[in-house]
């Protein structure tokens, strides 16, 4: 019962911490969340956008990781490009 407990407490944490970010001019510092492109995780993002984000590490001196679950853009018609510092 007690592992039970500790694992609703966790799953609990992870959901009610990770931020959830949509693509749009801006920038976050953080170190965890899900990114989406401008329609979420429904939607598909619109024709015609151009934005520049900039993803930081939430402590200074420490480094962002960016791990694609999905990525999927119309060929010849869509570019996104990932700067590194």
């Amino acid at each position: 019962m007690k592992k039970i407990i500790l694992l609703a407490f966790l799953i609990h944490s992870l959901v009610a911490f990770s931020q959830v970010e949509l693509m749009r001019n801006g920038s976050i510092n953080t170190c965890s969340g899900t990114f989406y492109d401008s329609g979420g995780a429904a939607a598909d993002y619109s024709n015609d956008e151009s934005f520049t984000f900039t993803i930081c590490p939430d402590i200074a001196g420490g480094q962002a990781q960016l791990d694609f679950i999905s990525f999927n853009l119309q060929q010849n018609a869509d570019i996104m490009t990932i700067y590194n510092g």
